[in-house]
C-alpha cells in the first residue's frame, strides 16, 4: 500500500475535524450557528488569511472530504473565500 500527502494548491485549505477527547465526539455547535469548528493541517500557496494551526469556522458549504488511508482521520478541502473566521480560545 502506498501513503500519499495530500497538499492544497491554490487557494484551498486542508483540515481536520476537532475531536473532544473528554466527551469522545467532534464538537459542533448548535444547529441555529451553521458553522463548524476545524484545525488547518495545511495550505495552498495563494492563501494569505488562514496559516497551519489555525482553528476555523466555515461557510454551511460542502467541503471536500478527502479519505487518506493510513492516516487516523479524515481531512477536508475547502476554499479560502469559504472560511467566515478563525477562532481563539479565550
Amino acid at each position: 500500500m502506498v501513503t500519499r500527502m495530500v497538499i492544497p494548491v491554490g487557494e484551498y485549505i486542508l483540515f481536520k475535524q476537532i475531536i473532544d477527547s473528554e466527551k469522545g465526539g467532534v464538537i459542533l455547535p448548535d444547529s441555529s450557528q451553521q458553522t463548524n469548528g476545524f484545525k488547518v493541517v495545511d495550505v495552498g500557496d495563494a492563501v494569505t488569511r488562514i496559516k497551519k494551526g489555525d482553528f476555523i469556522a466555515f461557510k454551511p458549504s460542502l467541503p471536500i472530504a478527502i479519505k487518506n488511508e493510513g492516516v487516523e482521520k479524515d481531512l477536508f478541502l475547502i476554499k479560502e473565500g469559504d472560511v467566515i473566521a478563525r477562532l481563539q480560545e479565550l
